[in-house]
């Protein structure tokens, strides 16, 4: 049995992927944690993204397969995520701590959708034409990127993301 077929359509799918990682993410990583996600999709983005504009050596290598930039995105993600946990920054992510849970959830909720919207972008036209309207308008189009992209950077000053000493240092 396929476990996608337990799905009417793809939409319902990746919907439900998608707050199952929500969720996984609010259970697993603490709020001290917050600012180093923070920090590894943004330096993902960086390598995946805008890396293969200034070279095109690189960009030839990263468009070479048309799942490579998801792999690439995800491997980046969790090897960024891995090194800055264990350097000097989980001491100073340790002090910063959102003030309630909605504001954690909101925070959690933009830089979900953000990981979301630049895996779902990298995935080949054949794929992404499955996709529904509510897929399309959330995940799948440069407007959702450039909100899902500011949005966070909007939540970590907004929503008092602050360190005993006052704002982030």
């Amino acid at each position: 049995m396929d476990f996608i077929n337990l799905f009417p359509n793809i939409d319902l799918f990746i919907i439900v992927l998608f707050f199952i990682i929500l969720f996984l993410h609010l259970i697993f990583i603490k709020k001290s944690k917050l600012f180093i996600d923070f920090i590894s999709v943004y330096t993902s983005f960086l390598f995946v993204v805008i890396l293969p504009l200034l070279d095109h050596r690189i960009r030839d290598f990263v468009f070479s397969n048309i799942y490579i930039r998801v792999i690439l995105f995800g491997l980046f993600f969790v090897l960024i995520h891995i090194l800055l946990n264990h350097s000097n920054i989980k001491e100073f992510s340790a002090r910063v701590s959102p003030s309630d849970f909605s504001t954690s959830f909101a925070y959690r909720f933009s830089i979900t959708a953000l990981f979301f919207t630049i895996a779902l972008l990298f995935l080949p036209d054949e794929i992404k034409n499955n996709f529904g309207q509510i897929i399309n308008i959330l995940f799948t189009n440069f407007i959702a990127l450039l909100i899902w992209f500011c949005l966070p950077l909007l939540f970590i000053f907004a929503y008092r993301f602050k360190t005993r000493r006052g704002w982030i240092e």
